[in-house]
């Protein structure tokens, strides 16, 4: 068992759509109960999770934390932004502003009207340190957003804590078929020893990375000792095509890491916790025939995604790193009380 001193977390978060978005809602409300949300030092997120982790960033100086590090205010500051979003589907809306602006520069306006309003990386903690990875289309390469630097191997990267919450969302979250084309003119850039093509600094083509890329996961555990990771779109255990996961189970296979793994699609046999959130079978199945799209979603069904993320992750953490957090105990009901606890059940997963 690895000691709480001394450790350095990371919370890797992914999958698409408002499916993924309102899933990972729920991980954070319970991570946050759990004490973990105050300890994280590290948080990446890809594709749909990039939305939920922004707003959480934008408005992480809001977060009121008592004594034992948990928000008291996390879901009434998180959850209502995200379910006004998911409540409209942006392809109804696009055709009108598509004559007149690009469809990534809708998206961001529309986030910044919803999520964001004007507010920059300036205005996001330095702890936890929020990174927001993208795909360049004019590079190839992925494409990081922090606070102060974002850039990839190809191209450099520019400094300056000025862009705006909504590009950087929907650069890292938006389909290849609504990329955000950003200008890259007038930043300074930060000295590189490696080649670089100028015609590739005038501006990026920027969507999202759909995974984890190995390059970053790399990153990921160079930087920490225990590592968090919610998929919000595979099926787990996954395949080796799937760089984060492979990369995670041989560092926890060597011992150089400790960590959890949980995902929304997760077996019913990968959590051995007894004393879990449980459900009946119908709501497990319906949670599989949700579209991972952005579509607009019932109120019913976001109330059951954010449940679901809840359920999930406190199964997982508690069976893989109990010591992490204040995790001796199960909760009486998940957000929305669609998973109640049973001291003897087994938490109820999708079907492997």
């Amino acid at each position: 068992m690895q000691s709480k001193r001394n450790t350095s977390i990371s919370l890797c978060l992914s999958g698409t759509g408002y499916r993924a978005m309102l899933f990972q809602a729920g991980s954070l409300l319970r991570l946050n109960e759990l004490g973990l949300l105050r300890k994280i030092n590290r948080l990446t997120s890809v594709s749909a999770a990039s939305i939920t982790t922004g707003v959480l960033a934008a408005h992480w100086q809001t977060l009121a934390f008592d004594a034992t590090g948990v928000s008291t205010n996390l879901s009434e500051v998180l959850v209502p932004p995200l379910r006004t979003l998911s409540s409209t589907s942006p392809s109804r809306t696009l055709l009108g502003p598509l004559l007149r602006t690009s469809p990534g520069a809708f998206l961001s306006k529309r986030y910044s009207q919803v999520l964001f309003g004007s507010r920059t990386l300036r205005e996001i903690p330095d702890r936890p340190s929020f990174r927001f990875v993208a795909k360049n289309l004019l590079s190839g390469q992925p494409w990081c957003f922090t606070k102060y630097s974002s850039g990839d191997a190809q191209v450099g990267h520019i400094l300056g804590d000025e862009l705006h919450i909504s590009d950087v969302v929907v650069a890292s979250s938006a389909p290849q078929v609504f990329p955000l084309r950003m200008d890259l003119r007038g930043f300074r850039w930060k000295p590189s020893r490696n080649h670089v093509d100028s015609n590739l600094r005038t501006s990026a083509l920027l969507c999202e990375n759909e995974v984890l890329d190995a390059l970053t996961v790399k990153r990921v555990l160079n930087k920490s000792t225990v590592v968090l990771v919610s998929d919000g779109g595979s099926l787990l255990p996954s395949k080796a095509a799937d760089p984060c996961s492979a990369e995670l189970r041989r560092a926890l296979h060597k011992g150089s890491h400790v960590g959890a793994h949980w995902g929304l699609t997760s077996g019913v046999n990968v959590f051995q916790v007894a004393g879990a959130l449980t459900c009946r079978t119908a709501v497990v199945s319906r949670v599989l025939d949700l579209r991972s799209g952005y579509e607009t979603v019932s109120e019913y069904a976001q109330d059951l995604l954010i449940d679901w993320g809840y359920a999930i992750t406190d199964a997982a953490v508690r069976r893989f790193v109990p010591w992490l957090g204040n995790s001796g105990e199960s909760p009486f009901h998940s957000p929305n009380d669609l998973f109640r606890f049973s001291p003897t059940a087994r938490f109820k997963g999708a079907a492997a």
